[in-house]
């Protein structure tokens, strides 16, 4: 995530970045790849990042993006071959032919989320009247997911440093919380230097 602010950033300094002697920060190539990532950025990825907060919407999200990166071919043919190539690393519970059971991995994550596979020989439309299906939705539902964990760090940071007024104040905070925790190191010295 700091990569891609970080991204975003360049690109709207894009202008203080001229003031500066050329090759100083970036060269021409390097603001127009800043610049193009800053679009991927903003209309493919922080839209699909941002909508990875349950493991039950993960199939459907996946394949939105897959969608989305096919279309961004218009857009960035580069960039959008790269990140099909990205997700499709990840996208192995989709690609599984007519039966992804008999592969191993799907099955270790039945066994892992402790669901019982019993439905899974019935047809689809049957899945949501099975006691199977409706205790491994129980169980899927109540997987954290990382990148909704990610969003509560960063909303309780910046809640912290807005409450928590100047950065001086901040560091005031910090050197008293390490004080609380450290001995005082010159009364240490100067027991020592006594003894």
């Amino acid at each position: 995530m700091a990569k891609l602010l970080d991204t975003l950033k360049m690109a709207l300094l894009e202008q203080h970045f001229a003031l500066l002697p050329q090759g100083t920060i970036t060269t021409w190539q390097q603001v127009l790849k800043i610049w193009a990532f800053a679009n991927f950025i903003s209309h493919i990825y922080a839209t699909w990042w941002l909508t990875c907060n349950t493991a039950v919407d993960a199939a459907w999200n996946d394949l939105t993006l897959y969608h989305h990166l096919n279309a961004y071919k218009s857009v960035d043919e580069g960039i959008a071959a790269s990140a099909i190539k990205a997700l499709e690393l990840h996208l192995w519970y989709l690609k599984a032919r007519c039966c992804p059971w008999h592969s191993s991995a799907p099955r270790l994550l039945v066994r892992q989320l402790h669901i019982n596979p019993a439905f899974l020989s019935l047809d689809v439309e049957e899945w949501a009247a099975r006691e199977a299906f409706q205790m491994g939705a129980v169980n899927v539902r109540a997987i954290n997911v990382v990148n909704d964990c990610a969003e509560r760090g960063v909303k309780l940071t910046s809640d912290f440093v807005a409450a928590a007024g100047s950065e001086e104040h901040l560091q005031l905070q910090a050197v008293e919380h390490d004080r609380s925790k450290q001995p005082n190191l010159r009364h240490c010295k100067r027991k020592l230097d006594q003894d």
